[in-house]
């Protein structure tokens, strides 16, 4: 374990990825993975290839506060068009990240039965969830960098002598 709280390692994480994290909704343990419950339960209800906008916009997260609308507001002109998929995804990997370095046992179990509430809102198993994410989106895996490096190549000259 670290000295880092669990909320400071969550976003880290996001931000490491540049995606936004506000307080209100990812705060602690527990509203993180009601938010991330609330996402995982609206791309159900709207579909897998929702946007976080629409997500965001059509799924009642946290409890209708200033600042949870704050919040929301900040996340959807962040990456409000990018796929909802690949939002949620960032943060399950984000939370099981956190998890693992700053967690006491008591608290992973938690997280644990999380994890089947989690599947059973997808209507999936989440490690079956999160390979179908990496797979559309390379970008979240923690060599993400040589992914970009790649992606940058494929358009640069090609100097080579045939």
């Amino acid at each position: 374990m670290t000295n880092r709280t669990f909320s400071e390692a969550f976003a880290a994480n996001m931000e490491a990825l540049g995606l936004p994290v506000p307080q209100s909704l990812f705060g602690t343990l527990n509203t993180t993975l009601a938010t991330v419950g609330a996402i995982a339960g609206g791309i159900t209800m709207v579909g897998a290839s929702a946007t976080v906008s629409e997500i965001f916009l059509t799924v009642p997260v946290g409890l209708g506060t200033a600042a949870t609308a704050a919040a929301v507001t900040e996340i959807v002109a962040v990456v409000g068009a990018c796929a909802a998929s690949f939002y949620l995804g960032a943060c399950i990997g984000s939370v099981l990240i956190a998890a693992y370095e700053t967690l006491d046992l008591r608290d992973l179990a938690k997280v644990a039965n999380w994890m089947g509430d989690l599947a059973a809102d997808l209507k999936k198993d989440v490690s079956d969830f999160l390979r179908e994410v990496h797979g559309k989106h390379p970008q979240l895996s923690p060599t993400r960098k040589s992914h970009v490096l790649a992606l940058r190549m494929k358009g640069a000259p090609n100097f080579s002598v045939a």
